[in-house]
Parts: C-alpha cells; structure tokens; sequence
C-alpha cells in the first residue's frame, strides 16, 4: 500500500514477521533500506517459535526524497542461516510518499 510521510519528521516501520517452517527460528537480523536514497535500518530479532508472529517498529527518518516516492524494501535471515523451501518469503516492499 502506499503511505505518506514527511521530510525531515521521523516515523515508524512496523513489519509483521511470521515463522512459517517447522524449525525454531534464532536470533536474526531485520533489514530495510529505503530506495533510491539509500537510507537504511536494522533491527535483531528475537527467537520465534514455529507458527509464532510478531510486529516490529524500526524508527527512520528521511532527510531528503520530499515531493517523490520511495520504496522501503525489508529482508530478514539475509544470510540464509536458516534453511527452507521458500527463501522468496523472507522480503517485503512498501511504496511511501514523502512530502516536502
């Protein structure tokens, strides 16, 4: 979906994770970046037992990009630590509207 934020004001991403295979997950690391500006946030995130879902609030402030569109682009188990059938589950995309 598409949200609306404002240059130079901070706000929060909340991005809901899931573990949706068999095996406990560990300790990993959420990811965003924020294209084209590059600007980027990380966050661990803590053991989630199978099936277990949790929401996760990383705070970003955009200093540049007002009056455009930027994508905020997450990632969590970069490293691939934990083995599954799905790997293309492990992203997800948000379009922002920031304002000048």
């Amino acid at each position: 979906g598409v949200r609306e934020g404002k240059e130079g004001e901070a706000f929060l991403i909340i991005v809901g994770i899931r573990n949706y295979v068999v095996l406990f997950l560990p300790e990993s690391q959420l990811f965003c970046n924020v294209e084209p500006i590059n600007a980027s946030v990380s966050v661990n995130i803590g053991n989630l037992e199978p099936g277990a879902s949790t929401n996760t609030a990383l705070p970003l402030r955009l200093d540049e990009g007002g009056g455009s569109d930027v994508t905020i682009i997450c990632r969590i188990d970069m490293n691939e630590f934990v083995t599954e059938p799905n790997e293309d589950n492990n992203f997800g995309r948000l379009t922002v509207s920031v304002d000048d």
